[in-house]
């Protein structure tokens, strides 16, 4: 499921290419709008809030109206017609005059309605990570409160904080050196945590590539998402990993034994700052950006 990052960059790469344009002809293929014509509405925005995408249209005369979807793990937006795509894959074509298409395949959660009616979609949402404005306080909080949760699935529930899928929730744990199965509420030090999560998801959305070292290697880009089975790159103890089926959170989860010693070895968990540190230090971006505003992230992320 794409994290919150890549939804933003989506959304902006979207954005500038309809903001403004007039649609000619929409085509649904969709149970619940199949006989929706959104012909002559304005595409005013298209944004993101956490992992949500939202294109808003209007017209004079008109109210405003949202398009809402979520990708989850198979839908996709494309810019102009997909060869070798059949129909019934295309939920959605939005045709402009003088560009390329919009077109949704296989979006797995598709809505459309007044914007004044958004927060039906994204209400439930915690501060989103790339949004201009970030309650890094409500953030942490949000984890605090999250009591015996584990960490790895208290920061995966966009109740807490949005935008943070699987990737990060591997990362930001072992960067941190806290396991991703310790009780949120018994982590001291989330602060630091949450304050590399906004400065990392707002610098990928925006310069990419999706990189939590820095490094845009085949191979490189992360510290252990993606390599189970290898030694951890900090100690070089064997990463253990668990299946989806033996994670609460439901997610394939890979943690250091040695560098994130689990509840069963200590009382309470303390993000390590000066790991933290060290480990963002090879993404100059994101180390910047931390520089720049402290704890509250950077400060050129676009509205979510």
């Amino acid at each position: 499921m794409p994290e919150g990052d890549t939804i933003r960059r989506l959304a902006d790469r979207l954005h500038r290419h309809v903001s403004g344009r007039t649609i000619a002809r929409s085509v649904f293929r969709h149970n619940r709008y199949a006989t929706r014509d959104l012909a002559g509405l304005r595409i005013d925005v298209v944004d993101a809030a956490g992992k949500h995408l939202l294109m808003r249209l209007s017209a004079e005369g008109r109210r405003p109206i949202t398009i809402h979807s979520h990708l989850r793990m198979s839908g996709r937006w494309s810019i102009g017609l997909p060869p070798r795509t059949p129909p019934w894959r295309r939920r959605i074509e939005l045709w402009l005059p003088d560009a390329k298409p919009l077109v949704g395949i296989d979006l797995p959660v598709l809505d459309v309605g007044p914007t004044a009616d958004e927060h039906r979609w994204v209400g439930h949402l915690g501060p989103d990570l790339c949004a201009t404005s970030f309650d890094g306080d409500l953030a942490v909080a949000n984890l605090r409160a999250a009591g015996s949760v584990p960490l790895g699935g208290a920061l995966l529930d966009q109740r807490n904080l949005a935008g943070i899928g699987n990737l990060y929730a591997v990362e930001l744990p072992f960067m941190a050196g806290v396991s991703p199965w310790f009780p949120s509420g018994r982590v001291d030090g989330l602060e630091h945590l949450v304050a590399v999560a906004r400065a990392l998801l707002p610098v990928n959305a925006e310069l990419g590539p999706q990189t939590t070292t820095g490094n845009a290697r085949r191979g490189r880009t992360h510290w252990i998402y993606g390599r189970r089975g290898r030694p951890c790159p900090r100690c070089s103890t064997a990463l253990q990993v668990a299946r989806e089926s033996d994670v609460p959170w439901g997610r394939v989860t890979t943690w250091c034994p040695r560098c994130q010693p689990g509840p069963d070895a200590v009382d309470h968990a303390h993000v390590d700052p000066e790991r933290l540190r060290r480990l963002v230090a090879g993404h100059r971006l994101v180390a910047r950006a931390l520089g720049r505003s402290g704890q509250h992230g950077p400060r050129h992320s676009r509205s979510g």
